[in-house]
C-alpha cells in the first residue's frame, strides 16, 4: 500500500494557482486547470496502466472527503479492482426496489374477518360481509398496501355503486373504514382514516337520502301481526331482534 504522506493542507490549496497537479502524497492530487478551475485526482497504476480518477471539484468535495474517497478507491486497487471500472458498474446496477411490509387490503380485510366476524351468529350476516369486499373492494384496492390507500382509492371503490346500490355502498364504506382503524390500531397506517363519513366522504357523496329516498309502507293490518312475529323470530340477525322489540 502506498505511505499516506499528506502534503496539502486547507489553508495551503486556497492559494494554489499554478497550472498542475499539486501532490497530496499516496496518488492523491489538486488539479488546477487553465481559468482557474480545482479538481482532486486520484491517480493509480493498475495491469501496468496508470490511470486518472476524478474524485469532484473542490468546491464540492474538501480535503478531508478527497482523501477519504482516494483512501476508497486505494483499497480497491490493493484487491486489484479497477476503481474507475468499479464505480461506472455501480452507477449502472438497478438498486433493489423497496418492499412495503405493510399488508395489503386484502390480507388486513381477511385478518380482521376471521377475528370479529366469527362472533357474529347469522352465517348470511358473514358472508354478506365478505361478500361486498370480494365484490367491489378487493378488486380495486386489495392488492394495495395499507398504509398507501387514500381517499381517492375509496371513492373509486364506492362511486361506481353508491347512486345504483346505495346500501349496499353504504354498508361497504363501513367495513372499510373499520379494516383501516384496525390497521391503524396494528400500526401499519398513520393519520385519520380516509374512509370516515362524517367531516370526510360526506363532502365527496350524496346523502343517502338524496339517492334513496325514504319508502314508507301501509301500516300491517293488525290481524296480520302473530303471523308476521312467528316468521321475524326465524331471522337470526340484529336488525331482524330490534325490529321485533
Amino acid at each position: 500500500m502506498a505511505r499516506l504522506i499528506h502534503k496539502l493542507t486547507e489553508a495551503k490549496i486556497r492559494t494554489l494557482t499554478d497550472i498542475k497537479l499539486h501532490p497530496d502524497g499516496a496518488g492523491l492530487y489538486l488539479q488546477v486547470k487553465p481559468g482557474g478551475a480545482r479538481s482532486w485526482i486520484y491517480r493509480f497504476r493498475l495491469n501496468g496502466r496508470t490511470r486518472d480518477m476524478g474524485l469532484g471539484a473542490l468546491a464540492d468535495v474538501s480535503l478531508v472527503r478527497a482523501r477519504d474517497k482516494a483512501s476508497a478507491a486505494r483499497a480497491l486497487v490493493d484487491d486489484g479492482i479497477d476503481p474507475i471500472e468499479h464505480t461506472r458498474v455501480q452507477a449502472i446496477i438497478p438498486a433493489a426496489p423497496k418492499r412495503n411490509s405493510s399488508p395489503t387490503f386484502e390480507e388486513m380485510a381477511e385478518s380482521y374477518m376471521a377475528d370479529r366476524l366469527k362472533r357474529l351468529r347469522s352465517e348470511r350476516h358473514r358472508y354478506q360481509w365478505r361478500q361486498t369486499l370480494v365484490d367491489y373492494a378487493y378488486p380495486i384496492i386489495g392488492k394495495m398496501p395499507v398504509n398507501e390507500i387514500e381517499t381517492n382509492d375509496v371513492l373509486a371503490v364506492l362511486k361506481p355503486i353508491w347512486e345504483s346500490k346505495c346500501e349496499t355502498a353504504a354498508r361497504l364504506r363501513g367495513r372499510i373504514e373499520r379494516i383501516l382503524a384496525r390497521a391503524t390500531v396494528e400500526g401499519h397506517r398513520s393519520g385519520a382514516n380516509c374512509a370516515t363519513w362524517r367531516g370526510h366522504l360526506q363532502e365527496a357523496l350524496p346523502a343517502r337520502s338524496e339517492v334513496q329516498p325514504v319508502k314508507h309502507f301501509r301500516a300491517m293490518e293488525f290481524r296480520d301481526l302473530p303471523a308476521f312475529m312467528a316468521e321475524l323470530c326465524q331471522i337470526d340477525t340484529v336488525g331482524a331482534a330490534a325490529f321485533g322489540f
